[in-house]
């Protein structure tokens, strides 16, 4: 649990809602549907993974 708090309390994206994107930027790149789904669960995965920052420009260029 301590670590898990530790997540909570320093801010960090551990979930969709706290990514700098949403469906609807990813919308406007044409994806749709499940695409949407799955492509914002790739960001989340890579923010928590260190692999992107979480900030909209670049997650977008992720994206594409």
């Amino acid at each position: 649990m301590a670590i898990a708090q530790s997540i909570i309390d320093s801010g960090e994206c551990y979930n969709l809602k706290m990514l700098a994107v949403n469906g609807n930027d990813l919308k406007k790149l044409g994806y749709s549907g499940e695409d949407i789904k799955r492509k914002l669960n790739i960001l989340l995965n890579g923010v928590i993974d260190g692999k992107y920052n979480n900030d909209k420009e670049s997650l977008l260029k992720a994206v594409k």
